[in-house]
């Protein structure tokens, strides 16, 4: 017998879909370049205005692919995945 006082957990109905339509996933990739930043400190033993390059920066490069998923011709999902190439 159900007793609303005695439910620990509401139920959660189950629901089915049933795919009648064409899926297809595109994909896209591009290579991009990650800028790297200029990191000043201040050391007080050097004369001012006087710096100099402790290390020099170099550009990394990701990989980002893009998946774009269709039903019916229809987009329903787009979703990317980031591969660091070099850091």
């Amino acid at each position: 017998e159900y007793d609303e006082r005695n439910v620990i957990q509401e139920k959660i109905d189950e629901i089915i879909v049933v795919g009648q339509g064409v899926k297809t996933i595109d994909r896209q990739d591009v290579i991009e370049e990650i800028p790297f930043e200029t990191i000043y400190r201040y050391d007080e033993n050097l004369l001012e205005g006087t710096e100099y390059v402790e290390q020099l920066g170099q550009e990394g490069i990701v990989e980002i692919t893009t998946y774009y998923e269709y039903i019916n011709g229809n987009l329903v999902n787009e979703y990317d995945e980031r591969n660091v190439i070099q850091e």
